[in-house]
């Protein structure tokens, strides 16, 4: 039986209850300032918050979000979903009960680059990835200046923050439970700053195990929660930042590995041919090939990468291929992730292991999605029948993507 969380009562308190936890952080943070750049050049740049690395604002703005995923999405309706978050957490109109306060006093902040500028006999910059950083590169990607310039742009940097911290909540006896649920949800699951979905900002300084979280039920529309999430825990150990390349570089093996995500390059500067099917379900839908491409390798014109996340730009080389192309929710910029990669660490325990979790939503297979082109509009499908997925050689038999890359992630880490 694990040791009851930290709680205090007083009699000042008014039959408040205090939730402290100690907390570090395992990896890399993508980002977390206040602000943004909007120059096209500087677009790259996510920068932290100088003065206040470890910023209250965005860990009540996360534990709202573990709230929904633990609470609120079993509620039975959004609107009551939303009437007991505004009283919890507050809203424009009014303060919530829960309060919030950060002791971060001490903490070190670093630079880590991953990314590089390289000029091509051409004349043109564009980033490559740091020895060593391929995985973790590919991860945050987002840190890349525009490619193909002929003037050097800086790429961005993620930060390291070292040193323990301390946040304290307080919470009305009668709601402590729920506000501790979602506290150590955000600390096995979330994170600080940017890309918290792909590891960066992981943290540590959770009470409880895994299985303590109930992934068991069905969950609200449009609302992604543990109610009917898929949890795979990796068996290797190290570092906090070791486990978090290594669950990238599962996630990039499945996509994109060599001899897995796609065939062996018959050339060094040239990938093979991709197994999955969006590339030639492009090629079709815009009539446009690259000669070597005519004749099909994939025979099925679905979007299954569409599970993972979009918008997906697909982006070809060959001049005789299509133009960049991007796949998008109908009437909607874009789609987290429902897959969460990161290193965990078990309570008292400073070795950390890989995690993939899988949000549940009933309604995500639905969503009707389309490929843009600069010219025309598609709608396309996402989901696979049977017969098709046989075609498809990195889904291994299973009609559901994410499914298949849990799979692959036990495997692997």
């Amino acid at each position: 039986m694990l040791p009851a969380p930290i709680k205090k009562k007083t009699d000042a308190s008014r039959g408040l209850v205090r939730l402290t936890r100690e907390i570090e952080l395992l990896t890399p943070v993508f980002g977390g300032g206040v602000h943004i750049p909007s120059h096209e050049d500087l677009r790259q740049k996510k920068d932290h918050d100088a003065i206040t690395p470890i910023r209250g604002a965005s860990i009540r703005g996360q534990l709202r979000f573990w709230w929904r995923a633990t609470t609120g999405a079993r509620m039975g309706s959004i609107s009551a979903m939303r009437a007991r978050e505004a009283a919890l957490w507050g809203a424009a109109s009014a303060p919530g009960k829960v309060g919030l306060k950060v002791r971060a006093a001490g903490l070190s902040v670093g630079a880590r680059p991953v990314f590089e500028m390289k000029q091509s006999g051409g004349g043109a910059w564009n980033a490559r990835a740091l020895q060593g950083q391929g995985d973790l590169a590919y991860g945050a990607f987002p840190l890349q200046p525009r490619g193909g310039q002929q003037h050097k742009l800086e790429p961005g940097v993620l930060h390291e923050i070292k040193g323990k911290w301390a946040l304290d909540l307080t919470a009305p006896d009668a709601d402590a439970e729920e506000v501790e649920l979602a506290l150590e949800a955000w600390l096995a699951f979330g994170g600080l700053g940017g890309r918290t979905r792909r590891g960066f900002g992981a943290l540590s300084g959770g009470t409880w195990a895994l299985d303590r979280f109930d992934l068991n039920g069905v969950g609200l529309p449009n609302v992604p929660s543990l109610a009917g999430a898929v949890l795979q825990r990796g068996r290797q150990q190290g570092d906090g930042l070791a486990m978090q390349k290594k669950a990238l570089a599962a996630l990039r093996g499945f996509r994109q590995g060599e001899d897995f995500g796609r065939n062996p390059r018959r050339e060094k500067d040239r990938p093979g041919r991709s197994r999955w099917p969006e590339p030639e379900t492009i090629r079709v839908l815009t009539k446009q090939s690259d000669n070597d491409h005519a004749k099909r390798f994939v025979c099925v014109d679905k979007f299954p990468r569409a599970a993972f996340g979009m918008p997906i730009i697909f982006h070809f080389q060959s001049k005789q291929d299509p133009s960049d192309t991007t796949l998008k929710p109908v009437g909607k910029e874009r789609l987290a992730s429902p897959l969460i990669l990161r290193p965990w660490t078990a309570p008292k325990q400073s070795r950390a292991i890989p995690l993939a979790l899988v949000l549940g939503d009933p309604s995500r297979a639905a969503l009707p999605i389309e490929l843009k082109t600069a010219r025309h509009s598609f709608s396309v499908e996402a989901r696979l029948e049977p017969a098709e997925v046989q075609k498809i050689k990195p889904l291994n038999g299973q009609t559901d993507p994410l499914r298949a890359f849990l799979n692959f992630f036990q495997e692997n880490c």
